[in-house]
């Protein structure tokens, strides 16, 4: 049980009878998705991350947290357990990626982020893996920023030319 002052949650493994609430939970997550590149992203209200996360609730070396206060989900995490391959120029590494994640905006900044993210910490320090990885988009600056005060630096941009 993670407490504050202003809230007490746990985090827990999802189970699938939670997936519809985390879907609803993704659509403020999805909205702002949606508005840096509607070619690519699906409208929240068309959106189903239950397809993205279900087969990380059932396979090994992956999750899906939820944080949750009674009955209510106030935010989620996945990730799998994964390694880039070796090549003629890289080693390979084993690591923890990051997926999804999402915290309710009316909730954010009191703590949720990161007694999730330190869930997954904690995995990967069990698993003795070094490192956590994830992608965020160039202009989601509140999950940018977020992410940089917990130590994740920018290593790789990728750049598009629609034509």
């Amino acid at each position: 049980m993670k407490t504050n002052r202003k809230m007490i949650f746990e985090i827990k493994q999802a189970l699938a009878e939670d997936l519809d609430d985390v879907n609803e939970l993704n659509k403020e997550v999805q909205a702002l998705h949606y508005k840096i590149d509607k070619e690519l992203f699906k409208s929240p209200e068309n959106s189903n991350i239950r397809e993205e996360l279900q087969p990380l609730i059932d396979r090994e070396n992956s999750a899906v947290l939820i944080a949750r206060a009674n009955e209510t989900i106030m935010g989620f995490i996945s990730y799998r357990e994964c390694s880039l391959p070796a090549s003629g120029i890289t080693n390979e590494i084993p690591m923890i990626f990051i997926h999804h994640m999402g915290v309710k905006k009316i909730l954010q900044k009191q703590g949720i982020g990161n007694a999730l993210l330190n869930a997954v910490f904690k995995c990967a320090d069990e698993k003795g893996i070094k490192r956590v990885q994830l992608d965020v988009w160039t202009l989601n600056v509140d999950a940018k920023a977020f992410f940089q005060k917990r130590g994740f630096s920018t290593i790789n941009e990728v750049m598009i030319r629609n034509r």
